[in-house]
């Protein structure tokens, strides 16, 4: 009964040991921004969309929502181009250089929100996950074309 009972134990060492740095490995991996965040095109809701947090007006969440697909796919074609590994906490406030935030959130009806938060060199994904953009910055002159664009048409 105890080398059945060892047998196992070994075994499950062994898969752990396997296992773990691969998984490891996998998380820390290059990989397309778009990929890690949670569009679902078939399932949107809505966007709001903030590149500065001093022009929210008071009770709202953003500077501009919307219930159109269209700013959500053409954000998601432009963040296409931009690369990131995974990094950590500290390593994230250590690269943050940029005060610069834009933030958008995208809703689903069955599936959780996406909430994205990027700094010229790095990407927060709510909850707890930092990224460094391995073939950035990010293009703030875009961005700010992008926002005064779509605030024009669906400001809060």
């Amino acid at each position: 009964m105890k080398s059945k009972s060892f047998k196992y134990l070994v075994i499950g060492i062994i898969i752990l040991a396997v296992f773990l740095p691969l998984k490891v490995i996998n998380d820390y991996r290059e990989r397309d921004l778009i990929s890690l965040i949670n569009y679902k095109p078939a399932d949107f809701l809505s966007m709001g969309f903030t590149s500065d947090m001093n022009e929210v007006q008071e009770g709202k969440g953003f500077e501009w929502f919307t219930k159109d697909k269209e700013p959500t796919d053409e954000l998601m074609e432009f963040l296409s181009q931009y690369s990131v590994k995974k990094i950590n906490e500290e390593k994230f406030n250590e690269i943050r250089e940029s005060k610069e935030r834009i933030e958008f959130d995208i809703y689903h009806s069955k599936t959780k929100p996406s909430i994205v938060r990027v700094y010229g060199k790095s990407v927060h994904i709510l909850v707890g996950n930092y990224y460094e953009i391995s073939n950035g910055p990010i293009d703030l002159e875009w961005i700010r074309k992008y926002n005064k664009k779509y605030n024009d048409l669906y400001e809060e």
